[in-house]
């Protein structure tokens, strides 16, 4: 063998021994997987509000930077944006965030698609399942209803869950202390007959918890100012006494010193709606009095 085949076999042993470890390690390319759409706080937003929507990405290396864009979509698989990765805990994780309005009272559900930017070693990746995000109007999963409150006359205090199909409890408290026992939750409400002596603002809250999942919680306050109750009050009705047919209405104008009264209680042959009583009998007596 001459010195130049010599060169050549020693150079084409060479090159064969380059070429071979790219090609066995292709398959072992680091594929960033399990991408997750994770929502600050986890599956609430505030509605008419801009909500952040995070999503992760990982190489499952350990070693590899995922680098590249993240896309935001919904189920439809409507694109909202996309953003570029940012260097997560480790080397090997990243995120990336947008910034999206919810319009409406309601559920969402988005995915996420990472793309590596061009060169990487890696694969893109999509979210296994979609996000679900809940909208309400504190970014909370219970909201309460505080009214008008006079000390010594018991009005109700009204708790909403979101979405109404959470099953659980609800506790009422009163600047941080407990007031109530655990309330069930039926249809996403839950009510509690309060009544205080106490005078000025009033820090009214409630907590949620979901049954069987205490990871699943929420609490919602409301500031009122307790007035001090007027004593007795001279309710005057407009028309004083009525007669009504079997399915005839009569609105009623009411009058009185403690306060708007913008709803009636019927008992009798009779059924009230606002101020509104509608007879369900032909015969008979119709008993109604206002609801403070």
């Amino acid at each position: 063998m001459t010195s130049a085949n010599r060169l050549v076999a020693v150079f084409g042993v060479a090159a064969t021994l380059a070429v071979l470890p790219l090609w066995t390690a292709t398959p072992a390319q680091a594929v960033a997987t399990n991408t997750v759409t994770v929502i600050n706080p986890p599956g609430l937003g505030i509605l008419n509000s801009y909500n952040t929507l995070t999503a992760s990405v990982a190489a499952i290396d350990g070693v590899t930077a995922p680098v590249g864009s993240i896309q935001f979509r919904t189920a439809a698989g409507a694109v909202i944006a996309a953003a570029r990765t940012q260097r997560g805990a480790t080397i090997a994780e990243a995120t990336a965030s947008i910034v999206w309005y919810a319009a409406e009272l309601k559920s969402y559900s988005f995915s996420a698609i990472f793309y590596p930017e061009n060169g990487a070693i890696l694969n893109s990746s999509q979210t296994t399942t979609d996000t679900s995000v809940e909208v309400t109007p504190n970014g909370q999963n219970v909201q309460i209803e505080v009214p008008q409150i006079y000390r010594g006359i018991t009005s109700d205090l009204i708790a909403t869950t979101y979405p109404a199909t959470l099953q659980g409890s609800v506790a009422f408290t009163i600047n941080g202390s407990p007031m109530s026992a655990s309330i069930n939750v039926t249809n996403g409400r839950a009510t509690f007959p309060f009544v205080t002596q106490s005078l000025g603002w009033q820090d009214i809250g409630v907590s949620f918890s979901m049954l069987n999942n205490p990871n699943v919680f929420g609490v919602a306050h409301m500031w009122v100012n307790v007035l001090p109750s007027k004593g007795p009050s001279a309710i005057t009705f407009a028309p004083p006494l009525t007669e009504l047919a079997n399915a005839q209405s009569q609105v009623f104008e009411i009058t009185s010193q403690s306060g708007p009264i913008i709803s009636l209680t019927a008992a009798g042959g009779c059924i009230a709606t606002g101020l509104n009583v509608t007879a369900t009998s032909g015969a008979g007596d119709c008993a109604i009095w206002p609801r403070l």
